[in-house]
């Protein structure tokens, strides 16, 4: 599973934990069904699911980023995704908020639109170098997190199907969903129920540092005002329409 950070990671691996798990009566602790890739080792059946940003995308600048993704030849790759323009407002708050690069950033929304690395910049050019090398994988599938928000039970069945599980029960599925609502997962970061730095707030009595902070589809409409959103726009148009985010 690759994505550039902020993109709605966390609640898909939870998604796909529950289902493995349920599905294959593994039983594992919290922490493994978020990991991932600790399920696989239980038995030889259970698919393995590596989880990486491909390197750290939001701390280089464009000309940066590597242009070849040959070390993929030989996998499948689950590619997830999420319109820009809510992706920078994620990765703001982050910033801000969530220790980014060790240290919290200073500035403002409109400044962080504007750096060179991590932001709106890295972000184009990292989803315009993945379409340019989606043929270089041994097999890829695109998923984008507007998708799985307005349909996570057939997204998420798609998904199982491409890491080989083809007969997952509709329950399980269904199971799956419930358990990484976005309500469900802001329960278990306040609780720190699995354990896991990956679902912890840094401040419980801020809502913008928590890892679940929003969890909506198109919500930057609410932090820009029309020239910004208008430069968005126009950014956004540079990306290659594969991703079904221009205009």
């Amino acid at each position: 599973m690759v994505s550039f950070p902020k993109c709605g990671r966390t609640w898909l691996r939870l998604m796909l934990g529950e289902t493995i798990d349920m599905h294959f009566g593994l039983e594992a602790p919290g922490r493994d069904k978020l990991e991932l890739f600790p399920l696989g080792a239980a038995r030889r059946d259970v698919p393995r699911v590596f989880v990486s940003h491909d390197g750290h995308p939001d701390r280089q600048r464009p000309e940066e980023l590597s242009g070849s993704k040959g070390r993929y030849r030989r996998h499948r790759v689950l590619l997830l995704v999420r319109d820009p323009r809510d992706a920078v407002v994620s990765l703001y708050f982050q910033a801000v908020k969530r220790q980014w690069w060790g240290g919290s950033y200073q500035g403002t929304l409109h400044d962080f639109l504007h750096e060179d690395a991590g932001s709106v910049a890295s972000i184009l050019a990292y989803y315009n170098t993945w379409a340019r090398q989606r043929t270089v994988p041994r097999a890829l599938h695109l998923v984008r997190y507007e998708d799985l928000h307005a349909d996570p039970h057939t997204e998420l069945r798609s998904i199982m199907s491409f890491i080989g599980v083809v007969d997952v029960s509709d329950a399980t599925i269904d199971k799956a969903v419930e358990a990484a609502r976005f309500e469900r997962m802001r329960e278990l970061e306040q609780s720190d129920a699995l354990g896991s730095y990956r679902l912890k707030p840094v401040d419980p009595d801020d809502e913008e540092s928590y890892k679940t902070r929003r969890g909506k589809a198109g919500g930057y409409v609410d932090y820009f005002d029309g020239d910004e959103l208008a430069w968005l726009d126009a950014r956004v148009a540079e990306l290659d329409p594969w991703y079904g985010y221009r205009g």
